[in-house]
């Protein structure tokens, strides 16, 4: 039996192999796909058979190159599974379906207000999916903390407050849950740009931040840390917040790079958050500091590479 199971683990694994390699290709045939990925003819035929008649992988039409023998293409099949991409803004919630190739394909934005409840969150779900019956995973960004799956702090939206929505979610729709700070989802979307990076963030005048070491998200012990709203009085003092977040952040972590974004920033404004820390910390001491505009796209970003991280690991 253990050796059953153990062929059984060799088989899978080569088929995940086989399916993310699938991704870097347009099409590829059996040959050129077993030389590029270092595995035996005959294990990539069959598990690309096995792939095709699950319906992951598309066979096409066959070819004809170089005046050589035909042999079929292959190619992952985008419509194979989805994944549902949401965020909570402002008194909204904004839906994005993906396809297995990280493709767009519909946008559904609806209207909330601090009375929705978990099940008004589901029942907005399940309209969307009746038309992606092979969506299996959910991303959920949040302006808020969240904890395992669990939303710890979300005042505006307080029927969601101390919900595991995660859980909630899993119960009521058969797909993989997943939940993530908004600013964490942004910096996760930056991971391959800084290795090492604090991004320090402003949005309806709340002061928020993530920090990333090594390419990892740090949480803290309770899944607060990067929760700025202490540290200044008013997020609408911007300047003085970012000093101070700058300075917090750089005394703690000491990191080469911090990002810092918010709507009406410019690099003038990065200027004089520079000038004014210099006044309170050594100059040597002061990270590299980044203006970043376009966090919409890393929050989109970000919570799409969360979604094909999980797919990998299948």
């Amino acid at each position: 039996r253990e050796r059953i199971a153990h062929f059984e683990e060799i088989r899978m694994n080569n088929k995940k192999i086989i399916r993310n390699s699938l991704r870097d290709y347009e099409q590829i045939s059996k040959t050129r796909l077993a030389k590029k990925i270092g595995l035996s003819f005959p294990t990539v035929s069959t598990a690309i058979g096995e792939l095709v008649d699950s319906g992951e992988v598309l066979e096409l039409d066959e070819t004809r190159s170089n005046g050589g023998r035909p042999g079929a293409e292959y190619r992952l099949n985008p419509d194979f599974q989805y994944a549902l991409c949401i965020r909570i803004e402002r008194k909204r919630i904004i839906i994005k379906v993906y396809d297995a190739l990280g493709n767009m394909k519909k946008e559904v934005i609806s209207d909330i207000d601090k009375r929705t409840t978990p099940e008004d969150i589901v029942n907005i779900i399940k309209v969307v999916i009746v038309d992606y019956p092979r969506v299996t995973t959910i991303v959920f960004g949040i302006p808020g903390v969240v904890w395992q799956g669990k939303i710890k702090y979300l005042p505006v939206f307080s029927k969601l407050e101390n919900v595991n929505l995660k859980e909630y979610i899993e119960n009521q729709i058969p797909v993989s849950v997943f939940l993530e700070n908004d600013v964490n989802s942004i910096i996760f979307a930056e991971r391959k740009q800084w290795r090492d990076l604090g991004h320090i963030f402003i949005t309806e005048d709340c002061l928020g931040a993530a920090i990333l070491i090594n390419g990892q998200i740090i949480r803290g012990s309770k899944g607060f840390a990067g929760e700025l709203e202490f540290i200044c009085e008013s997020a609408k003092e911007k300047i003085k917040c970012f000093v101070d977040a700058v300075i917090g952040i750089t005394c703690v972590v000491d990191l080469s790079d911090i990002a810092i974004s918010e709507k009406d920033l410019t690099e003038k404004d990065i200027e004089l958050i520079i000038n004014e820390t210099e006044k309170r910390i050594p100059t040597e001491r002061i990270p590299n500091i980044h203006l970043v505009e376009n966090t919409d796209q890393l929050y989109e970003k970000g919570l799409w590479d969360i979604a094909l991280e999980e797919w990998l690991k299948k």
